[in-house]
């Protein structure tokens, strides 16, 4: 009898609990930050970035995904150009002569923001996330940030429209099928 209630007290917690839908991102190498707070206020210069992303168009209940990131540097002095900066020199900002000359940011902090609204089936996930970070140089030629996020997350459930009208619970295929073949077959008229 023990082992019968340990394995539903074990078992039961996992029956109940919710799966996460993280949002879909293909061009995150444009934007690390939204993966990463850490890297909040990296750059020398303030970062603002908006996107928006459909996937799988033309089906209901595609993921769809926009968002709204700004993140700046607070008390950096170090203003070199980087590969990311507005004026590059005419040479590969990330080659050779980069790497031997690379040397440790000075410490200093960033703070940031993302907004985000995910709509993924019926599911709507919005967030709005501050986010903290702390750079520090450990040595010359090697760095480390900490950083952190924190802000609210409303998930709605709400109903997919397309099939049966604005605001119409949609059908699923199965329950269409389901619909087809239960419903009474009328016979072919024949004269």
């Amino acid at each position: 009898m023990k082992k019968v209630f340990v394995t539903i007290m074990t078992v039961l917690p996992a029956a109940i609990t919710f799966a996460q839908q993280r949002p879909h991102y293909t061009q995150y190498i444009l934007n690390n930050y939204i993966l990463n707070p850490a890297i909040t206020g990296i750059e020398n210069y303030t970062d603002i970035k908006l996107s928006a992303r459909d996937q799988w168009v033309g089906l209901n209940g595609a993921p769809r995904t926009a968002y709204f990131t700004v993140q700046s540097p607070i008390g950096k002095k170090d203003y070199r150009t980087t590969a990311t900066s507005f004026d590059i020199p005419g040479e590969n900002p990330r080659g050779k002569a980069y790497w031997e000359s690379y040397t440790a940011a000075e410490p200093h902090h960033g703070i940031g923001m993302i907004v985000m609204n995910d709509r993924t089936g019926s599911f709507n996930r919005f967030t709005a996330d501050v986010t903290y970070a702390y750079h520090i140089g450990l040595n010359a030629t090697t760095n480390l940030a900490g950083g952190f996020s924190a802000g609210i997350l409303i998930m709605v459930e709400t109903s997919l429209s397309g099939l049966g009208g604005s605001g119409a619970r949609q059908t699923s295929d199965e329950e269409r099928i389901r619909r087809m073949s239960s419903s009474p077959r009328q016979p072919a008229n024949s004269t």
